[in-house]
């Protein structure tokens, strides 16, 4: 039941309550801000085996590794002085990521939240759109054509109809992933690329639009 709908139940003889209520919302905001009500996917950064370069763009780096003996890719945010504004952004597209769950939308399973070591974890995809289509020199048949279309076009239904709404502000090959069974999964290599309309609207009004 959400903060207003439990209010609403409250006589108005009991300010207390009202006050307590209130309280607990706010606090539940700051711990998001602050990482704090994300321990279940928090993953501590030795946990991890950081291996070569695999892409990387803006403030971040990805990189191929495992986890717990798993194959992952591992995008670490860099930044020498770690900025405040820095830091709130990585914890804000972590939130926003860690809510999503779809075939096509690269998976999210964790995250280093504590600074100097402030990484995302995400499944490892073999290949992207890019590679397929202008380095490997694939072929495609109209039948992976349509196929990979498909797949972009459900993974952008999905995540325009999330309310709030998930815009991709990077829409291009490289942030396409393609695994070996011709499934496509979008991605954001640069470190905002996938952003929840309210941190985006909010952004845009401190004059940091990208």
């Amino acid at each position: 039941m959400s903060l207003t709908s439990q209010m609403g139940l409250l006589k108005v003889k009991d300010p207390d309550e009202i006050e307590r209520l209130i309280k607990e919302n706010n606090d539940l905001k700051r711990q998001i801000t602050a990482g704090g009500a994300s321990s279940s996917y928090q993953i501590p950064y030795e946990d991890l085996e950081v291996q070569d370069q695999i892409g990387g763009g803006g403030f971040s780096l990805v990189y191929r590794g495992f986890w717990k003996g798993t194959p992952v890719a591992i995008k670490k945010w860099f930044d020498p002085n770690h900025s405040e504004q820095l830091v709130q952004e990585f914890r804000e597209e972590v939130m926003t990521l860690a809510d999503l769950r779809h075939p096509n939308v690269l998976q999210f399973l964790g995250a280093c939240m504590k600074p100097p070591h402030l990484a995302m974890v995400t499944e490892h995809m073999p290949f992207s759109l890019h590679h397929v289509l202008y380095q490997a020199g694939v072929d495609l048949d109209r039948k992976k054509v349509v196929g990979v279309a498909q797949d972009i076009s459900r993974a952008f239904i999905y995540l325009h109809s999330r309310r709030p709404i998930i815009i991709h502000r990077d829409i291009k090959p490289a942030n396409f992933l393609v695994d070996r069974a011709w499934k496509v999964k979008v991605c954001g290599n640069e470190s905002d690329a996938l952003v929840d309309v309210r941190v985006w609207w909010r952004t845009c009004l401190c004059g940091f639009a990208y």
